[in-house]
């Protein structure tokens, strides 16, 4: 069921300012790179961005995997986890990203989306964390993981152009409704889904500015410099 987000979060809450805001990455062998440290990148600059913004909560960020045995993500990335399944707090936002890992299909798979997309100990640990996130989000082909723990019934969403009609299919032989939108980022309220490899930086600014407000959002686009600024952006020194 498909939720207002401009109602979903209020960046305001007085309530919320000395709570830690807790984003949890996940991490499975075969995870494309970009998919997962994009996003931890954009809420690991929050702290940079602070010097130029009103105060805001204290972030902060977990990469959480099965367990914390280093993970070898795409093209031999290996990436330390900070928690485990079990030792993982509860999290205010929780981003899956994709990654196919060179599987050739979903029964033979033993890394990447694939494998994920059906294994019971990663879809218990989404369906745990998301009954009490702010937000449960994914990246490219991230939603198909999202799909197998049935989190997107009756939602809309979007993953890589190339496996749209692919995810399609996988989520109707569940027997679930489910609408594509073609759309860089699908905010459906409480899952909120990017499509393609480079989308979780977009994915990971848009929860900034729902959950921290425009002007958070502004300082860390300006921090990771997602656009380039001109002249008279630069820092001159005496």
């Amino acid at each position: 069921m498909s939720t207002d987000p401009t109602t979903a979060t209020d960046p305001g809450r007085d309530r919320d300012r000395d709570a830690p805001l807790r984003v949890g990455v996940l991490l499975f062998d075969g995870v494309e790179p970009l998919d997962a440290i994009g996003p931890a990148q954009v809420f690991w600059s929050l702290d940079s961005a602070r010097r130029a913004v009103d105060p805001f909560r204290p972030i902060e960020v977990l990469l959480v995997a099965e367990t914390t045995a280093p993970v070898t993500a795409g093209y031999g990335l290996v990436i330390h986890p900070t928690v485990d399944y079990t030792t993982c707090p509860q999290l205010d936002v929780l981003i899956v990203p994709g990654g196919t890992g060179g599987e050739d299909d979903d029964a033979t798979a033993r890394i990447g989306r694939r494998f994920q997309s059906h294994h019971p100990a990663t879809l218990a640990f989404i369906k745990a964390q998301d009954a009490r996130t702010e937000v449960t989000a994914s990246v490219c082909t991230g939603t198909f993981i999202l799909a197998g723990a049935g989190l997107m019934a009756n939602r809309r969403g979007n993953t890589h152009w190339y496996s749209r009609d692919e995810l399609v299919g996988f989520i109707r032989a569940r027997g679930e409704s489910f609408d594509l939108v073609t759309e860089r980022v699908v905010d459906d309220g409480h899952v909120v889904t990017a499509g393609g490899v480079s989308s979780g930086i977009e994915l990971a600014l848009h929860l900034v500015g729902r959950l921290l407000g425009d002007d958070v959002r502004t300082a860390v686009h300006a921090i990771i410099e997602r656009e380039t600024p001109g002249d008279r952006a630069r820092v001159r020194s005496d």
